[in-house]
C-alpha cells in the first residue's frame, strides 16, 4: 500500500486540516451520535456498540484502513491526562496490532492558535486485521480519566472510498 499521506490528502481533501472537527472542516459530512456523555459501564458499552457500527459500515472486509495519529507538541498535560499514552504505545499495550507506522510528519505551522504544531503519525493495514474496537474504546474512555486511552485524535481513512472517520470523544464520530 505505501501510502504518502500529505499526498493523498492533499489530492483527495483539498484544503482540509486534519486537527479539528471534520463535520465543520469539509463541505460533506456526517455527524453521528454516540450516546452522549457516558457515566456508568453499559452507557461506555453503547458508545463501543455504536462506534464499531458505524467503523463496520465504513470499512467492509476486504477494505484496507490508514489509522492516522495526531498527537500535539510542545501541550503540557493536565493532571487529569497523565493516564493518555502515544497511540504506538497504547497499541503495544493493549493487544492493537497495529503494524508499524508508515510515515510521520510534524506539521508545525499550524492552521489556527487552538491546534498548535503537531506529529501525525500513520498505519496501513487491513481494515479488519487490528484492534479498532479497543482504540474506539480507548477514545471514549479519554475525557473521563479511565484507562487505556490514547493520547490526542485518531483518524481512520478508508483509501478505496476516501472516507475518513474521525470519533472525537464518547459524544459521538464524524464521517
Amino acid at each position: 500500500m505505501a501510502c504518502d499521506l500529505i499526498s493523498y490528502l492533499d489530492k483527495h481533501f483539498p484544503a482540509l486540516s486534519l486537527g479539528g472537527a471534520l463535520f465543520y472542516s469539509w463541505p460533506i459530512g456526517l455527524r453521528f451520535n454516540l450516546g452522549g456523555r457516558v457515566l456508568t459501564s453499559e452507557d461506555f458499552a453503547e458508545v463501543h456498540r455504536r462506534a464499531t457500527a458505524l467503523f463496520e459500515a465504513v470499512f467492509v472486509p476486504g477494505d484496507s484502513c490508514i489509522v492516522v495519529s495526531l498527537e500535539w507538541l510542545g501541550r503540557d498535560t493536565l493532571p487529569w491526562q497523565t493516564h493518555l499514552s502515544p497511540l504506538s504505545e497504547f497499541a503495544a499495550n493493549h493487544a492493537v496490532a497495529l503494524r508499524e507506522p508508515s510515515g510521520s510528519v510534524q506539521i508545525l505551522e499550524a492552521d489556527d492558535e487552538d491546534t498548535g504544531p503537531y506529529t501525525l503519525t500513520w498505519y496501513e493495514q487491513s481494515a479488519r486485521d487490528f484492534g479498532y474496537g479497543s482504540i474506539l474504546n480507548g477514545i471514549a474512555n479519554a475525557d473521563h480519566g479511565r484507562e487505556p486511552a490514547p493520547n490526542g485524535w485518531i483518524y481512520f481513512i478508508n483509501p478505496k472510498t476516501n472516507v475518513i472517520m474521525h470519533m472525537y470523544d464518547d459524544r459521538g464520530l464524524d464521517v
